[in-house]
This record gives C-alpha cells, structure tokens and sequence, in this order.
C-alpha cells in the first residue's frame, strides 16, 4: 500500500482506469470549484476544493481510513500532485495503485454530472464558450429599464408553464426569439433572475415539463452588475397577447 500518485495519465488512459469493472474504486475530485462548475464532474467521484480539508472534517470524513483497488485522482490547474499525496495521506487513504489525471475533464469523453448552481466567474466562461442556454426570467418591462446579462434570452416566470404546453415550436421561436429548449438538455440551461429568487420558483414550474437538471445563476442580474459583466438594456416590444390557458 502506498500514497504517493504515479505518473500523470492522458485522457484516454485515464478513462480506461474509470472504466474498469470488478474493482473497488475512489475518484478524488480535486479541481477548483471554477473548474468543476465549467467542466462538470464524474459522478461517484468526492470533491476536495484544490485538494483541501479542514482539519475537523478528516475524523468523520466517509473515506477516512478507507482500503480500496484503486485511487483516481484529477487535479487542476491550482493543485500539484504533492497537495494531493498530502490529501490522501490526511485521509489515510490505502491503495495499491493510485492514477493521476490533471486538466480538463471534459477531454474524457465519458458523461458528466453537472453542478446544480453556477457562480459568476464560471457562468462567464461558460457563456464565452457558448455552451449554455441562460434564461433570465425576469418580465420584458424588467429587462428594458433594468438590463439583461449579455448572451440570456428572456422567458418570463408568469408564462411558465404555458410557454412550453401552449406553443408550438415555430409559435415560440417567434415568441421569444430563441428555439423551444428540450427537457433533454435541461443540464445546459442557467436560469438567472434579479436577485436570485424567481429562478427557484421557475426551477420548480419547469421540473414537471421534465426539466430535471436545470442550473441555477443564485446570484443573477445584481451580482452580474456588482461584477461588471457585460449586459445591456434590452429593448422588447410591450405590446404582445397574454398566454392564456
């Protein structure tokens, strides 16, 4: 049994050893949380924000003093394999074979989960890698006096559900200016509001269309502003009909 991590595997090798079958397994998580919240994460796997825990928590920690087949570690760009050695000898981690993976996760090729909230600097490089669909939920009178995130479409809350059991595909895109979503892709949608309280309300509408894994902006348009990202006042037409069942 050893602690010290080997070398440091490509993707591909990396994924052979995730995918083995048969064996006892940890993942140690231990990117930052920009990193997890942009990449996503290996479901199963346990996050040590750039391979730290406190004190207090190793006693009682799940893994403490665990026997296993194999150790998976991913590392980010914050932490070296010496702070993750330093990780698993807290933990008492035991292991004949410890696997190192350092960048980005998404080179893996395999499904990952996704966190369920999005802080600003990662919903940020998400939105410059165009890889999500932001809906601001705020109303359309909202978003021309206040401002709009650059790069959100608006749904607004009051038009949820009837939006999505109402309209066509061709009567939304019309609607709204932007394609009707697919419960499907419920994991690449941010809902974002003003201060962060009708998107919950919002979540909550849209979990019974099927949108399971929606992704929450908790910080929304008055963190965005405080932060000075980027956004613009929108200019929406006021005059439209009211969605009615």
């Amino acid at each position: 049994m050893n602690s010290a991590l080997g070398e440091t595997l490509g993707a591909n090798e990396f994924l052979s050893s995730v995918n083995q079958v048969g064996i006892d397994q940890v993942i140690l998580d231990c990117r930052s949380e920009f990193e997890r919240e942009v990449q996503g994460y290996l479901e199963g796997s346990h996050w040590f924000d750039n391979c730290q825990i406190k004190d207090d928590v190793v006693p009682s920690h799940d893994l403490k003093g665990k026997s296993t087949d194999l150790i998976l570690c991913i590392r980010g760009k914050r932490s070296t394999k010496a702070d993750a050695t330093k990780l698993i000898q807290a933990l008492e981690l035991k292991s004949s074979k410890l696997d190192d993976f350092e960048g980005d996760l998404r080179e893996l090729g395999k499904e990952l989960k996704v966190t369920r909230f999005v802080h600003f600097d990662a919903l940020s490089a998400l939105l410059n890698e165009k890889k999500i669909l932001l809906i601001d939920v705020r109303n359309r009178t909202e978003l021309n006096e206040v401002g709009q995130i650059r790069g959100s479409v608006c749904l607004p809350l009051h038009e949820i559900p009837l939006a999505f059991t109402k309209l066509n595909d061709n009567d939304f895109q019309e609607r709204y200016g932007f394609s009707k979503p697919n419960p499907l892709d419920s994991s690449n949608i941010v809902l974002t509001c003003r201060s962060g309280r009708r998107v919950l309300v919002a979540d909550k509408k849209m979990k019974p269309l099927g949108f399971e894994n929606l992704r929450i902006y908790s910080g929304s348009f008055n963190e965005w502003s405080q932060m000075n990202g980027d956004s613009f006042k929108a200019d929406f037409n006021l005059d439209y009909d009211i969605l009615e069942e």
